[in-house]
């Protein structure tokens, strides 16, 4: 072979790679799937959606010791969608949720702390929410250096104050309030094989780039071994799934996370025939690192339709 046969043989070789590649490119980009309303494919511009039905969280952690409890609530979530870099995205923006029952859980807490319905309301109540649990916050008191200065005004300088115990109590004065909502939940679409055929899904809870939403921790084990273990939900970063379930009553509360994938199959037509969203074993699990339960199934379906009057959301 000559070199000029050589270098015509090695040019085409390289035209036949960069096109196998861009044809897989394009191959790969055509299952991503994007969001419709009413047959127009959405831009960048964000559309109001809303998803109402039932959804059941089955775990170890809302049961008896040893076996699986169940906590199922009807909800209704507010959400917005759109499309961005040729693929299906949103969010998660607003939960709410009524008819909360964990017959399960709640039996087993009237059974422990039945006893003092005199000092707690009975019966024992549990519902979930994105809000998440109370936080413990130190707040250094600042005073005047000169001790026979009571008011910061009579010390108005920074250089005059110092932080210091107040009253022989400790510098960092604690305070309780109510943790921040763990919403919004970011969503994309995706392609995955479902019981043998490619299926739209709904990644609910998609973390930044290089984070997790089921991060890991190092612990040292009660035998004095290292052991590596759910981290806890504070370590979790925002956009993935997060659910506090509470009993207010005690109170008591386990915070559920991670992402969970259901399947989106399209209605017809308009937001008569809505859109279905899935939720069964093949969407993931949740995990839940009080009562050490890492498979915390999801089971349910919403319904999901544009805001606006007959507006079917879609995917494909």
């Amino acid at each position: 072979m000559s070199k000029r046969q050589s270098k015509r043989t090695a040019s085409a070789f390289a035209i036949a790679l960069v096109t196998a590649a861009l044809t897989a490119s394009q191959a790969m980009g055509a299952t991503v799937p994007k969001f419709y309303s009413n047959s127009h494919e959405l831009n960048t511009g964000h559309i109001a959606v809303s998803m109402w039905g039932v959804l059941k969280l089955q775990s170890e952690a809302l049961g008896v010791p040893g076996s699986e409890g169940e906590i199922h609530c009807t909800n209704v979530f507010g959400a917005s969608v759109w499309n961005e870099n040729g693929q299906g995205v949103g969010l998660l923006e607003g939960w709410g949720t009524n008819a909360c029952v964990a017959p399960q859980l709640e039996k087993l807490l009237t059974e422990i702390y039945g006893g003092e319905c005199g000092q707690i309301k009975c019966p024992i109540t549990v519902f979930a929410t994105a809000e998440l649990p109370e936080v413990l916050e130190q707040r250094q008191a600042i005073v005047c250096e000169e001790r026979s200065k009571v008011l910061l005004s009579e010390c108005p300088k920074e250089s005059e104050r110092e932080e210091t115990a107040v009253s022989g109590q400790q510098a960092a004065v604690p305070h309780i309030h109510r943790g921040n909502t763990s919403l919004p939940w970011k969503i994309e679409l995706v392609k995955q094989k479902r019981s043998g055929e490619n299926a739209n899904i709904a990644r609910i809870g998609v973390p930044p780039a290089g984070q997790s939403c089921e991060p890991k921790e190092e612990i040292t084990n009660e035998e004095g071994n290292k052991e590596v273990v759910p981290a806890s939900w504070e370590k979790v970063p925002a956009g993935c799934v997060k659910i506090d379930v509470v009993a207010p009553e005690i109170p008591s509360e386990t915070v559920f996370y991670g992402t969970l994938e259901p399947k989106f199959t399209s209605g017809v037509g308009n937001g008569l025939d809505p859109s279905i969203i899935e939720f069964n074993a093949a969407s993931g699990y949740l995990v839940a690192t009080e009562g050490r339960a890492p498979e915390t199934k999801a089971e349910g379906e919403f319904k999901v339709a544009g805001a606006e009057a007959e507006q079917l959301i879609y995917a494909k």
